[in-house]
């Protein structure tokens, strides 16, 4: 996996498709499309799964890529609320929490 915020919606679009999760991409990715400017460096994306196609996409997850708590994911689903999964740094590093936040992103 690369820094390449492209290369990372790439690799989840294809993930996503694979799995037959139907998503669509909104925040600032898609006002870029539309001519508007962001300053983030990030991808929100919204997905439309179940629970078991939640649990087979995030175990179809690379761990050395990806950082992302099942369980929280699930709780988010279950409670209609956003979660974000993190594309992890080139270092391996780890991202610092696992709970639901405003909008689901892949950084």
């Amino acid at each position: 996996m690369t820094d390449d915020l492209g290369a990372t919606i790439a690799d989840i679009a294809a993930r996503l498709d694979a799995a037959a999760i139907p998503y669509t991409i909104v925040g600032s990715i898609a006002a870029l499309v539309h001519g508007r400017a962001r300053a983030t460096m990030d991808v929100d994306i919204v997905v439309h799964a179940d629970a078991g196609a939640i649990r087979a996409f995030v175990q179809g997850l690379p761990q050395s890529d990806y950082y992302v708590a099942l369980d929280a994911a699930l709780d988010a689903l279950r409670r209609s609320r956003p979660y974000r999964t993190v594309r992890a740094a080139r270092s391996s590093a780890r991202a610092p929490y696992s709970t639901p936040c405003g909008t689901r992103q892949v950084q």
